[in-house]
């Protein structure tokens, strides 16, 4: 039980380092920053018409997914 106990903190402690790391950090700030990006894009009447907003948006949804898969695959390691 002290053993479960244990690694369930320890668990917890790893998966916040890794929501607070600097790479999931710069992801996560690409990531918003590319959807703010497109957001703007779409305003602009021309521009707003084609395809590049929703890619925009669609690219910094995209990047989100990616830091938080990343940190699902490092827990499901030490799961295993």
């Amino acid at each position: 039980m002290k053993y479960r106990e244990l690694y369930t903190q320890c668990y917890e402690e790893i998966s916040g380092y890794s929501s607070t790391s600097i790479q999931f950090s710069l992801l996560k700030g690409l990531s918003k920053t590319t959807k703010a990006v497109g957001k703007i894009v779409e305003r602009i009447p021309v521009v707003g018409d084609t395809q590049a907003d929703e890619t925009l948006i669609a690219a910094g949804e995209k990047l989100g997914d990616i830091g938080t898969e990343k940190i699902r695959k490092q827990m499901r390691q030490l799961i295993e």
